[in-house]
């Protein structure tokens, strides 16, 4: 005996296709300005500002050459991982022989996760030293992620 609340896989697909279609046109949009492209900043922006700054940061770094051209990077990717994971999570909508059941929220994870914190170390107006302070923290957190036994 079938559930009345059962749909068939194409009525869930139909169901998700304007979600899966904003999705996709998020991830283009960010793809669009994703890492692939090596343009600077405009000249009067607050990141070309920051890059400017730069000298004085590895003056009193200690070793760290490029922090906020690294950074930026830093951001710059996480946004990108962010897309793409986006992006996958739409795919798994397609044309599949059936939705998925679990995998999508993984993808649905990551994605929030790298959305997060590409959104705290690309914002606006917070200031160079902030920025760097961000930067540092992802060193930091990353080495750990490396070094820390039974990960």
């Amino acid at each position: 005996m079938s559930d009345s609340n059962e749909v068939s896989a194409e009525q869930f697909r139909e169901w998700m296709a304007p979600t899966v279609e904003a999705l996709t046109a998020l991830a283009r949009a960010v793809e669009a300005i994703g890492p692939r492209r090596s343009n600077l900043p405009t000249a009067e922006s607050e990141a070309m500002r920051e890059l400017a700054a730069e000298d004085e940061y590895r003056a009193r770094s200690g070793g760290w050459e490029h922090a906020m051209t690294d950074t930026q990077t830093f951001g710059r990717m996480t946004l990108w991982a962010a897309a793409d994971c986006v992006r996958a999570f739409a795919a798994t909508f397609g044309g599949a022989e059936r939705p998925p059941l679990y995998g999508h929220l993984v993808l649905a994870r990551t994605a929030l996760e790298a959305s997060v914190v590409a959104s705290w170390l690309n914002e606006p107006g917070v200031g160079h030293d902030e920025r760097v302070k961000r930067g540092l923290c992802e060193v930091l957190y990353n080495a750990r992620e490396v070094t820390t036994p039974g990960r």
